[in-house]
């Protein structure tokens, strides 16, 4: 393969997994909507049951009490969890890789602000870099957006399953106030 070719392929893979951080992103604030919306539901729900001039039983409404905290305990680490995959705001990617990270000059903002201080020593060492160092800055880039991203969809992956293990509490509570209501 050429280097141009090279060249080609490394900036196809870093956009394409951009537009897969970018989807991450999107899913995952849709799974933050989904859960303010359900929190929403549970306050009202909880409002509703709670209210002294309810005539629900007392345990009824202690059980639906301790499922709607069940719920809501699991919403809260789904929120967690997306919001990790959306901008991973709790870690650096390097700490997100955990293991000898290569260096990522000028394909990655940080390193590249700590690496050079003024546009004079960053024009300087962008201009005598060679094609095959320019190379192998952005493999070293590929691989840590890859690890990264892997990260990302592993946490949007277990918010979603925390907000669905957040509908069984609730449905039950809904379950047994309407039961004592009828």
């Amino acid at each position: 393969m050429k280097e141009f070719d090279r060249f080609e392929l490394l900036l196809w893979l870093i956009e394409r997994f951009d537009n897969l951080r970018a989807s991450v992103s999107n899913n995952a604030s849709i799974v933050v909507s989904a859960n303010a919306l359900l929190i929403a539901a549970l306050t009202f729900f909880l409002g509703t049951i709670t209210n002294p001039a309810s005539s629900f039983p007392p345990n009824v409404k202690t059980w639906a009490i301790l499922c709607c905290a069940t719920s809501f305990v699991s919403l809260m680490v789904s929120i967690y969890l997306s919001v990790n995959a959306i901008a991973n705001v709790f870690k650096t990617s390097r700490q997100l890789i955990k293991s000898d990270v290569p260096p990522r000059f000028f394909f990655n903002q940080r390193e590249t602000l700590e690496k050079w201080k003024s546009v004079d020593a960053f024009s300087k060492n962008f201009c005598e870099m060679d094609a095959e160092k320019f190379l192998e800055l952005g493999i070293a880039e590929l691989w840590a957006i890859s690890v990264t991203q892997n990260k990302r969809y592993s946490s949007l992956r277990w918010s979603i399953r925390f907000f669905v293990a957040a509908l069984l509490p609730l449905a039950i509570a809904v379950g047994m106030v309407l039961f004592a209501a009828s």
